[in-house]
């Protein structure tokens, strides 16, 4: 009965879609949680937020995972609103999902200590990438999200934060060259 029920909550698009925002949601919190850190030691003092640097690695790990899910529900919503048409027919209306996620997956599967080792000052370049997704995470949600829920909203203001601090960043490097 209990199983039942579920099946049929699950099937349902509504939920679908609200647990798909939820999951797009904790993506972005825990992406900005990981850019928070640095960009405040560089900015505002030398200690920054200790709590936040020592899980740094693992929140970010998490972040691509939950991007991997919103993607996978994204996919699995589209094919269920239009069963009809084919997936790579509608391909170009998730390029900028694509390329955020193409970026979630490089930080996530290097952000270790052996790739680290590996890549040497090339993971430091890799990870530079990092201050390009906040504004391509804005883009994605200008141009996919028709309603904009809560989760929506928080995500806006949590991304234009963080594109503020990081603009921040790099003026006070311009300037105090």
């Amino acid at each position: 009965m209990l199983a039942e029920n579920l099946l049929v909550l699950i099937e349902e698009p509504l939920f679908n879609y609200l647990f798909n925002n939820i999951i797009a949601t904790l993506a972005v919190m825990t992406y900005v949680i990981t850019l928070y850190p640095g960009i405040w030691q560089e900015l505002f003092s030398r200690k920054g937020i200790k709590v936040l640097f020592k899980y740094r690695q693992q929140i970010g790990i998490a972040s691509c995972l939950f991007g991997c899910v919103h993607a996978i529900y994204s996919v699995q919503l589209s094919l269920l609103m239009n069963p009809h048409l084919p997936l790579w027919r509608n391909f170009h209306n998730y390029t900028s999902g694509i390329t955020c996620l193409t970026i979630f997956l490089l930080l996530g599967l290097t952000s270790n200590s052996w790739m680290q080792k590996k890549l040497k000052k090339n993971w430091k370049r890799l990870h530079s990438l990092t201050y390009i997704l906040p504004i391509l995470l804005a883009w994605h949600i200008l141009v996919k999200v028709t309603e904009w829920s809560v989760f929506t909203q928080l995500c806006f203001i949590m991304l234009i934060s963080a594109n503020s601090l990081i603009i921040l960043r790099f003026s006070k490097r311009i300037f105090t060259w």
